[in-house]
């Protein structure tokens, strides 16, 4: 008697049921910008850090099978050695909490929120430099690149293309001053057409 081959997950619900068929890549993408645009409408801030440490994961799985440093290990690098395993504890507690099985439910969680803006970054700093064709197709990666840069100008190195002219323009009173939300309206479609 031969074993009946195990039915996929989708063969158990109804027939002619919809489906989606993504590349692990896409699939970060997709999270990266999802991410990014709950960020900007100031939308849960743990569902963003899930979804960008999923993103983050993925792309630096990619990566490293690329034979490539994974954006967790540029991250940690850049740390003095000294403080890598403090920032390493620091930045993955909310994340293991996030990720893994329950221990404590009633154990609070402190998540600083500017990670979410570093991994957001990371990421799509990441796409820009390794997936560039991606990047010009997703307008939100860009437009985040530029909101980080005016909010934290100390980010980009002087070697960066274009440093000295981004650094200036971010340096802009009222680019600092648009909230969130006025600085994706206000650049979204230029992103948009600028990337084309």
């Amino acid at each position: 008697m031969t074993a009946r081959p195990k039915p996929k997950l989708h063969d158990k619900f109804a027939p002619g049921t919809p489906t989606v068929k993504v590349t692990q890549l896409e699939a970060a993408i997709r999270q990266l910008v999802q991410a990014i645009e709950m960020f900007f409408f100031d939308k849960d801030p743990v569902s963003i850090h899930s979804l960008t440490r999923n993103a983050e994961e993925i792309l630096s799985t990619i990566l490293e099978t690329k034979g490539l440093k994974s954006m967790w290990t540029t991250m940690i690098e850049a740390v003095k050695p000294e403080r890598q395993e403090e920032f390493r504890k620091m930045v993955d507690g909310a994340r293991t909490a996030f990720k893994h099985r329950v221990i404590d439910e009633g154990e609070m969680i402190e998540m600083p929120l500017e990670m979410n803006d570093l991994f957001l970054f990371i990421g799509t700093h990441a796409v820009h430099t390794n997936w560039p064709d991606i990047y010009k197709l997703n307008p939100e990666l860009a437009l985040f690149e530029g909101w980080y840069i005016v909010h934290h100008p100390g980010a980009l190195s002087d070697s960066s293309p274009g440093a000295p002219m981004v650094k200036k323009i971010a340096s802009s009173p009222a680019l600092q001053t648009l909230t969130k939300q006025d600085f994706y309206h206000e650049f979204y479609e230029i992103v948009r057409a600028a990337l084309k």
